[in-house]
C-alpha cells in the first residue's frame, strides 16, 4: 500500500462521498486505501462509495466524536491493526478540496522525502481568494502565544480578536502579491490537507492529540521539531480549498473555550 488517506465525516456524508467519487477516483496509477470516521450522526457505508472499488474504502464508527486529529489517529490505529504496514503517504485532508491534477498524488511519492515528517501542498481558498499554506512560516515565540491565550480567554476579546483578524486579512488580500513559490522547508502547514510520511510515524510521532481541535498544526509542527524532521511546503503541487461561506466568521462559546484550551496546552507543553 503505497497511501492511506484519512477522512473525518462529521455529519457530511455529501461531501465525503463526493470528495471520494469524484476527486480520488480521478486520481490514476496510485495504490490508496482509504479509512473514513464517522464522528457525527451521520454514517457511510463502504457501499455508499461508487467510483471506486469497496475494498479501497473502510470506514469506522467511534463511539464519541473525537475531533480532526484525534479522529485521524483513530483512523490510522485502525489501519495499522490490520495491515501491518505504515504506507509510504499518510494524507490528512478536508473533504471540501479539489486536486489540481490526475496525477496529484503520484507526483507526491516521486517526491524526495529524505528527513521529511510532513508535506503541504500550495492550498489556495476559493472563498477569499488568498493561499493557505504555509500557515506558519516560522515558529510563533511566546509573546504571540501569550496574547493568544489573552484574547481568548472571554468571548468579548476573542470577538474583538476576530473582528481585526478579519479585516486585517481583508485588507491584506486586497493588496498582497501572490506568496514565493518556491520549495522550502517552514515551520507548520495548513491542516485542510496535511501530508505525513512513512518516517513520521517510524519517529514516533503521533497523530494522538491531548487537546480537542484547533493549534493542530502548532501540535504536529512540534513533534517534527523534536524529533529533527523536516516540515516542507511543496508549492509545484496544489489544491482549491472551497471553504464554506456559511461558516461563519465567529466561533461559538464552546469552540472558543476548546481554542483557548488548545493554546493553553501548547504554550504549557511546548513555549513555558
Amino acid at each position: 500500500m503505497e497511501v492511506l488517506l484519512l477522512l473525518i465525516n462529521y455529519n457530511n456524508n455529501n461531501e465525503v462521498i463526493s470528495f471520494v467519487d469524484m476527486q480520488l477516483a480521478m486520481q490514476k496509477n496510485v495504490d490508496y486505501q482509504v479509512v473514513i470516521v464517522n464522528n457525527g450522526n451521520q454514517k457511510i457505508l463502504p457501499s455508499d462509495i461508487k467510483n471506486i472499488s469497496p475494498d479501497k474504502v473502510w470506514t469506522i464508527n467511534p463511539e464519541k466524536n473525537l475531533g480532526y486529529l484525534n479522529g485521524a489517529h483513530y483512523a490510522y490505529e485502525y489501519f495499522f491493526e490490520h495491515s501491518k504496514s505504515i504506507p509510504e503517504l499518510i494524507i490528512l485532508c478536508n473533504t471540501d478540496i479539489e486536486f489540481s491534477s490526475e496525477s496529484f498524488i503520484q507526483n507526491l511519492l516521486t517526491f524526495k522525502k529524505n528527513n521529511v515528517g510532513i508535506i503541504g501542498p500550495e492550498i489556495k481558498s476559493s472563498l477569499t481568494g488568498h493561499f493557505q499554506n504555509p500557515i506558519y512560516e516560522k515558529r510563533p515565540d511566546r509573546t504571540r502565544l501569550k496574547i493568544w491565550l489573552m484574547f481568548f480567554s472571554t468571548y468579548l476579546t476573542y470577538l474583538l480578536y476576530q473582528s481585526g483578524a478579519y479585516l486585517k486579512r481583508i485588507i491584506g488580500n486586497s493588496i498582497a502579491s501572490e506568496p514565493s513559490k518556491d520549495e522550502r522547508e517552514v515551520y507548520a502547514v495548513h491542516g485542510s490537507f496535511v501530508i505525513f510520511t512513512k518516517e513520521f510515524f517510524t519517529k514516533n510521532c503521533t497523530l494522538k492529540y491531548p487537546s480537542f481541535l484547533y493549534c493542530e498544526e502548532l501540535y504536529l509542527a512540534e513533534q517534527c521539531r523534536l524529533n529533527n524532521l523536516r516540515v516542507v511546503f511543496l508549492p509545484s503541487q496544489k489544491i482549491i480549498h472551497h471553504e464554506h461561506s456559511t461558516s461563519g466568521i465567529f466561533k461559538n462559546r464552546k469552540h472558543v473555550s476548546w481554542l483557548y484550551e488548545s493554546v493553553k496546552f501548547i504554550f504549557q507543553t511546548y513555549f513555558n
